[in-house]
């Protein structure tokens, strides 16, 4: 206690100097601490992430802390000078990362394109534009979960470049390519894609040896190990394609049954794993081949004609060749050409009778012979006499008996009788039996038999019967027009005026089309012959009324009577009239036909606006549009099916959908196909939901265009299970349905339909 009166209490040692006394406890300065102010404190106490020294007062700060009073957050390594510290966190600078700043950002987007048997294109994304990068590819043998064991690494830095070219890789081997980001000393960890280079394709295709109906072709084997090798021989006038398999060890195959002077498009592929290689291809054509069938009619004893068959090949010339032996001599040989292919005989004259002669016939076209010629001998004749005076031994109205005396010469084998009409006419008849046959409700068959074999032709005249409803009492007749006949026996009608037409002699019969239904007609034909046309004779008939007069689809084109596969007249929706190809015979029928692939006619391999719009000839190949498919499909009173024919040689198979539909153009005509049914196995379902992809409009989810890939437009994702756009007569590029031939056979015929469920 201290104070005048003891009533103040005293602090210990008075805080030593180091603080306030306040009633007796010390207030210490804030470096100071302890009841008398007599021990070293740190600033707040080190805030609780420090130590302090208490004989310097200082704060021992914890590793991640800094400061007097262990206030200040301190970053990871100082963010390894790559950064920015702010609040005890590093912002890296472009190109680095992690909570220190010391990791190298790795690059992105890892891609690898355009695959070709030794070179790929490499491609990524960079974090920043100031790394570099480093690449290195090494064969890689693919174990489970895609682990690779690296050998031989070849390692390339490639400063300021996303993308490179590797070269001089090995043709169907599997590589490991490695990308990382490079900094100074530092890297980033690697990202890794594999890839297999394409199977090679074979080298130095050529010809050993031609004739006209075979070749023998021989190639140079691949550096890759392959299962074999296929070969397409395309007739390129007729786009006929022969395929043939050959294994790995042959380099050398004859094609048999080839067509005489024709061109070929001769393709050899390299196969493996279901993979086959760009081809090699070869342009030849086969040897003219030389007439056939010799034979030789006696004209005179010094003159004899030659007669032959032409050969398959389109020749311009004949080379006839002959000579006479004497005593196993050639002598008095002589060589003549006859211009154009249609001439098939020739006659020899100036030769000597009795004589043994040898003739030789070769063909020619631009300098090119066949040979070897067809060659075959012939004697001459001894002179004849005319036979005796003839004489009429009897006569009726309609015969004529004639009689003469027999030759003296034995080699006579039958006499040639010949006689012509002097004077007169006769009356010409009309045809009989005419009779009309009713097809369906828009055609008829009119058949009829004629009274004389010698006959021109004939001449047909129709016309409509319409009635009047102003004046009931009257028939009115309309005259009909002639567009088209089809294989001179089906005349397809419409219009308002008259024309006769004329059939050849050889008919019997004509089929009328485009009638209207419910209508009458009256039908004229004329017999006709050199000058003279006779009377004609007429036959009525009444075309059967419909239950649908605008059809809106191939199952009301079929209620209304119709029976043949063709081309008709619908009306889907607001009043629209559309073209369309009717199966009205598959399953039982009612299909309206979208898409037909048969004979290579039509390319398939095109723009964005020729699909949407359609394509082709609706009685051959031909692409209906997605426009209309998407309006068939959704704006019809009734869902869609789909069916999918397809036959390769003589086999056939079908795949059926009962869910078909497709989206508009503003989501690219996206495919909408389920609940499968068929013989040919479900490769469309892989398609489900995928935009439509061309050449010019890539909407695939591969990182090329398919379309460019494969030359045809399809769904493609990634990048198909079917392709039925394809080539038609390309393997690799071909017509495919997966489940039924894989992707080895390119498939021969295809139609897509649809149909109301």
């Amino acid at each position: 206690w201290s104070g005048e009166d003891c009533s103040t209490r005293s602090c210990p040692n008075e805080c030593n100097g180091k603080g306030i006394c306040d009633n007796g406890n010390c207030i210490c300065d804030i470096t100071y601490s302890g009841s008398d102010c007599g021990r070293r404190s740190c600033v707040n106490d080190c805030n609780g992430h420090g130590r302090c020294e208490e004989e310097s007062g200082r704060c021992r700060c914890n590793g991640n802390w800094e400061g007097d009073d262990c206030s200040v957050r301190r970053c990871p390594r100082d963010c390894s000078g790559h950064g920015e510290c702010v609040d005890g966190r590093c912002r890296c600078w472009g190109g680095w990362d992690g909570i220190s700043c010391s990791e190298v950002v790795q690059p992105s987007g890892l891609q690898i394109s355009n695959i070709q048997p030794t070179t790929i294109d490499v491609s990524w994304t960079k974090a920043s534009s100031a790394l570099n990068v480093a690449l290195y590819f090494t064969k890689a043998f693919l174990l489970k979960k895609s682990r690779s064991r690296i050998q031989n690494p070849t390692s390339t830095v490639l400063p300021n470049k996303t993308s490179v070219l590797i070269k001089d890789l090995s043709p169907g081997e599997t590589y490991t390519v490695a990308l990382y980001a490079v900094q100074g000393e530092n890297t980033s960890a690697p990202i890794h894609i594999n890839f297999t280079t394409c199977i090679d394709k074979p080298t130095h295709l050529r010809v050993q040896a031609v004739t006209p109906t075979s070749v023998i072709v021989t190639w140079n084997a691949t550096q890759a190990n392959v299962e074999g090798y296929s070969l397409e021989c395309i007739d390129v006038r007729r786009k006929h394609v022969e395929e043939i398999k050959a294994s790995s060890g042959r380099i050398r195959t004859v094609l048999e049954g080839l067509e005489p002077g024709t061109e070929y498009l001769i393709s050899v592929f390299t196969i493996y794993n279901e993979r086959g290689s760009i081809p090699v291809q070869l342009s030849i054509k086969t040897a003219i081949d030389p007439p056939s069938r010799l034979m030789f009619v006696t004209v005179s004893d010094s003159a004899f004609t030659i007669h032959w068959q032409k050969p398959v090949a389109m020749v311009s010339n004949y080379i006839v060749t002959y000579y006479r032996s004497m005593g196993g001599s050639t002598e008095d040989e002589h060589e003549v050409p006859v211009k154009g292919r249609k001439n098939t005989s020739y006659m020899l004259m100036a030769l000597r009778p009795g004589i043994l002669y040898y003739v030789s016939l070769a063909t020619e076209r631009h300098e090119r012979v066949s040979f070897p010629p067809v060659t075959e001998r012939f004697v001459t004749s001894q002179p004849l006499t005319a036979p005796p005076v003839v004489e009429v031994q009897e006569v009726s109205e309609t015969w004529v008996t004639l009689g003469w005396a027999s030759q003296a010469i034995d080699s006579v084998e039958e006499y040639h009788v010949t006689y012509s009409l002097l004077n007169g006419t006769n009356v010409l008849n009309p045809p009989s039996n005419l009779n009309v046959t009713t097809k369906s409700s828009k055609s008829v068959e009119l058949t009829w038999k004629s009274l004389l074999n010698d006959v021109d032709g004939y001449v047909i005249k129709y016309h409509e019967l319409e009635s009047r409803s102003r004046r009931p009492n009257m028939i009115m007749r309309r005259n009909m027009k002639v567009i088209h006949m089809q294989s001179n026996t089906t005349v397809n009608v419409t219009g308002t005026f008259y024309r006769e037409y004329k059939v050849s002699a050889t008919k019997r019969f004509v089929f009328f089309q485009n009638l209207f239904p419910g209508h009458e007609y009256d039908v004229d034909v004329a017999t006709l012959r050199k000058l003279q046309k006779s009377s004609s004779v007429q036959v009525h008939f009444k075309t059967a009324k419909v239950p649908y007069l605008q059809p809106k689809d191939c199952v009301q084109v079929s209620l209304n009577g119709e029976k043949s596969d063709d081309v008709y007249e619908i009306f889907p929706y607001n009043g629209i009239k559309l073209k369309v190809f009717c199966d009205l015979t598959t399953d039982g029928g009612g299909w309206i036909v979208f898409q037909r692939r048969r004979d290579g006619s039509v390319s398939f391999d095109r723009s964005w606006e020729d699909y949407t719009t359609g394509f082709g000839n609706l009685t051959s190949e031909f692409w209906i549009g997605l426009q209309t498919l998407h309006e068939l499909t959704t704006a019809m009173d009734a869902p869609q099916s789909l069916r999918i024919d397809l036959h390769h040689g003589d086999d056939k198979s079908y795949a059926a959908y009962h869910n078909f539909s497709i989206s508009n153009s503003d989501d690219r005509f996206v495919l909408s196909a389920s609940n499968y049914s068929g013989t040919a196995g479900d490769s469309l379902s892989y398609h489900y939901g995928m935009k439509f992809t061309t050449y010019d409009s890539d909407n695939d989810e591969a990182t090329r265009n398919c379309a460019k890939e494969y030359k045809g437009a399809w769904w493609f994702k990634n990048c198909h299970r079917s392709s039925l756009n394809g080539q038609l007569t390309f393997i690799l590029q071909g017509v495919n349905w997966y489940t039924w031939g894989g992707f080895t056979r390119s498939i021969d015929f295809v139609e897509m339909k649809i149909r109301p469920r």
